[in-house]
């Protein structure tokens, strides 16, 4: 027998019929794995396999739910739910939109903010305004406590206070470097994913865009969360919220600044709930243990592991770790490469303007690939891409390995480098190029590239998303766990 109320009851049948809706509409708007592969015109030996869509998450039944989480309100539980499928459930529809989704089409009005974001340059010293206190749709108008241009440090140190943003532009130089150090030095399963490139872009193009970010920070400790109002409460989420790629918490004392950042929004919001969810945790890691010591009823919920390469020993260390009919197909495709002409390009973009000419040049091969008439890739989210780029550029870690025919760009391989890590992003090659290897050669290309500039990692992303021809790169697996708790 249930210890919920009746109106709990309603409240949780009400969030399971949401999710079952929502669910079926995406399984309808997917296309099959058939029709992909039927798209990639079943790619040849050698070339990049497609990867298909994902199949849809099976819905669990009322008994699951219950039995599984027999302590949790509905719209909680609707939450953790979802986050297991990397989604977050927001207030309901008729508030505000329930899902935070990056892959949702587009519309105008997405495509004139994330440009107006994108284009908002990274100041090169403290910017002088004041942070923006809670948006006057929430319930309480009052400020948690923040900086002002008089009292902000341009190096953060140990009594830095929390900082409430409204705009990514409100970040000083000094914040960006040092939020993008702490995470390359963070033994998180993604770093990169946590660094700001990554998490702004992802915020920018959500439905959380005007989300207030906070952000508090010590010269080796960091936590950036967005608060968004929930209807019982208030929610301390990533940035990036869809793939739940990155921590959110980074260094020593990270786990210190949140404990005094939930007591600061508790007391200038009067919140009596603020839940928090850290995802891209290392399960043995210093944060999972510090989580499971002080919140011992923490959800938690396995994430998919990480694949990467080690980059020790150079590239000749690098080939020592694949199998022998890896190198062996890796010769015999050089020679095809090298006997149709194919050349490889190093593009590095440190402006704005670099990155847009470049960001084109990968459109026009992203559209001739496999993936252009079922919209994948690039396509699939254009404007995150292009944001992700440009972060990279105006950080001077963007890394994009161009494969050339003639006067042609056929392929290209995205991602960034910092800290000595790399996180690939995109990977295509015109389809008419497909019986060359182009995608093995260019992630070939990418590790000489790493290699020459002394880095550790080339990271290619979770697992589960990782196209099946990457696991022959990897030889290294990284878990990665999720964590729901209240504050």
């Amino acid at each position: 027998m249930s210890d919920r109320s009746e109106e709990e009851e309603q409240q949780l049948q009400s969030a399971i019929n949401r999710l079952r809706a929502k669910t079926f509409a995406k399984a309808r708007a997917e296309p099959t794995k058939e029709e992909l592969l039927a798209a990639a015109d079943q790619q040849k030996p050698g070339g990049i396999e497609p990867e298909p869509s994902p199949p849809s998450p099976r819905v669990p039944s009322d008994e699951e739910i219950r039995a599984t989480q027999p302590d949790v309100d509905g719209e909680e539980l609707a939450r953790l739910i979802l986050a297991a499928w990397g989604k977050e459930v927001k207030d309901p529809p008729k508030t505000v939109p329930s899902q935070d989704d990056p892959n949702r089409q587009e519309t105008e009005d997405d495509a004139i903010r994330a440009e107006a974001i994108r284009r908002l340059r990274v100041p090169q010293g403290i910017r002088r305004g004041q942070t923006q206190g809670l948006s006057p749709s929430q319930s309480d108008p009052r400020k948690p406590t923040e900086s002002t241009s008089s009292d902000k440090p341009d190096t953060p140190n140990s009594n830095s206070a929390t900082r409430l943003l409204s705009n990514p532009s409100e970040l000083s130089a000094s914040e960006i470097a040092l939020w993008d150090r702490l995470a390359v030095q963070a033994k998180a399963p993604d770093p990169q994913s946590g660094g700001s490139a990554w998490q702004i872009a992802a915020l920018a193009c959500s439905r959380r865009a005007g989300a207030k970010i906070v952000l508090r920070q010590t010269s080796d400790s960091q936590i950036a969360f967005a608060l968004t109002k929930t209807l019982r409460g208030y929610l301390l989420g990533p940035l990036e919220a869809h793939w739940y790629f990155g921590s959110t918490l980074m260094g020593p004392d990270a786990l210190g600044l949140l404990s005094d950042v939930v007591k600061e929004l508790r007391a200038d919001l009067q919140a009596d709930r603020i839940e928090i969810v850290v995802p891209g945790l290392n399960p043995r890691g210093l944060h999972a243990k510090q989580i499971n010591g002080a919140f011992p009823d923490a959800k938690k919920q396995t994430q998919d592991r990480h694949a990467a390469a080690s980059l020790a020993g150079g590239i000749e260390g690098w080939l020592s770790r694949r199998s022998n009919n890896f190198r062996r197909n890796l010769k015999r495709a050089e020679h095809r490469a090298q006997m149709a002409g194919v050349v490889f390009e190093r593009a590095q973009p440190s402006s704005l303007a670099e990155a847009d000419v470049l960001y084109e040049r990968m459109l026009a091969v992203e559209r001739q690939s496999w993936k252009g008439p079922v919209r994948k890739g690039l396509l699939e989210i254009p404007t995150f891409y292009r944001m992700l780029l440009s972060a990279y550029a105006e950080r001077n870690c963007a890394r994009v390995m161009i494969a050339r025919h003639g006067e042609d760009d056929v392929g290209f391989c995205f991602g960034g480098a910092s800290g000595g890590h790399y996180r690939g992003q995109q990977t295509s090659y015109r389809d008419d190029m497909s019986g060359l290897s182009l995608g093995t050669l260019m992630h070939f290309e990418t590790a000489r590239w790493l290699c020459e500039e002394g880095a550790k990692m080339q990271h290619f992303g979770p697992l589960q998303r990782a196209m099946s021809y990457k696991l022959s790169f990897c030889e290294v697996e990284l878990p990665s766990v999720l964590s729901a708790f209240r504050g």
